[in-house]
């Protein structure tokens, strides 16, 4: 019995190379969350390391009976491999990257509210200075924010969630970009 048979049933995968696809997606998801952390090829080679040297994961990818359970499994391993890049970057440069998580979560505690203008914490300076450099290049893009994270309007349009969605990915570039430029100018 050859390792390709190992396992193998009539509809389930049977082995890595069956893995191929989902986990380039699922790097290609990963690295759309984390811009300028990590790029797809990082987070694919990442995903392959880990599941190379941790059997029992790379048994429960296989096994994965839907490919949306295998699609968030492998999506899970690549933003924990993206979290621990961007740990070693910040630990390495001494500088710190935002994810589009940390810019959502930052925008859902109302960090763009007046009342976080002038408050003494980094990200919310970051946010602050990110979002109106924001607004002077891409007007959709800040007013959909302001839309759903000021006014807590929900996006009636597929047009307008796309600029929600593309204004967070902007906003984290940017936080990341005024970041790096404060830290070494």
């Amino acid at each position: 019995m050859t390792s390709n048979d190992e396992g193998a049933g009539p509809e389930g995968p049977s082995s890595l190379r069956d893995l191929v696809k989902p986990i380039k997606k699922a790097a290609k998801i990963v690295a759309s969350q984390w811009p300028g952390v990590i790029d797809a090829d990082d987070v694919e080679q990442e995903i392959w390391l880990y599941l190379v040297e941790s059997p029992g994961s790379a048994h429960k990818a296989l096994e994965a009976i839907e490919p949306k359970a295998q699609a968030r499994f492998l999506t899970r391993i690549g933003h924990q491999r993206a979290s621990k890049a961007r740990a070693a970057y910040a630990y390495f440069r001494g500088a710190y990257k935002y994810s589009v998580k940390d810019v959502k979560d930052l925008l859902a505690s109302g960090g763009l509210s007046a009342d976080n203008q002038d408050r003494v914490k980094v990200e919310y300076t970051d946010l602050h200075e990110a979002f109106r450099k924001l607004k002077d290049r891409n007007e959709s893009y800040s007013n959909a924010i302001a839309k759903r994270y000021l006014l807590s309007e929900s996006m009636g349009s597929s047009r307008e969630q796309d600029a929600l969605k593309n204004g967070v990915i902007a906003l984290t570039d940017e936080m990341n970009r005024s970041n790096r430029n404060n830290r070494y100018s």
